[in-house]
């Protein structure tokens, strides 16, 4: 085995033979360009005003609810530890 610099993008190439593909761009080091893969996107649906609408009002709902769960959290969390601290007589 040998090292070969790609004749398509000039990546170093270790270990490889003429008929093996390059690391970077994927061609063949003999020289002979192997054809690119089509990614095949798949269609956006398009949405109309009023769904960009719900779809926006929804997502903020989703965030206050969210927002909403951590304040609880965060305030039961303090009078959990002042109700300790006065249990315990350290306050």
């Amino acid at each position: 085995m040998e090292k070969i610099r790609c004749p398509h993008c000039s990546a170093m190439n270790q270990d490889v033979e003429p008929v093996d593909n390059c690391w970077q761009c994927g061609n063949r080091l003999d020289g002979a360009a192997v054809a690119p893969v089509v990614q095949v996107k798949q269609a956006v649906p398009q949405l109309g005003l009023e769904e960009r609408v719900a779809k926006r009002k929804e997502e903020k709902k989703n965030d206050g609810t969210k927002l909403s769960l951590a304040m609880v959290i965060i305030m039961l969390s303090i009078l959990t530890i002042i109700v300790v601290f006065v249990m315990l007589g350290h306050w």
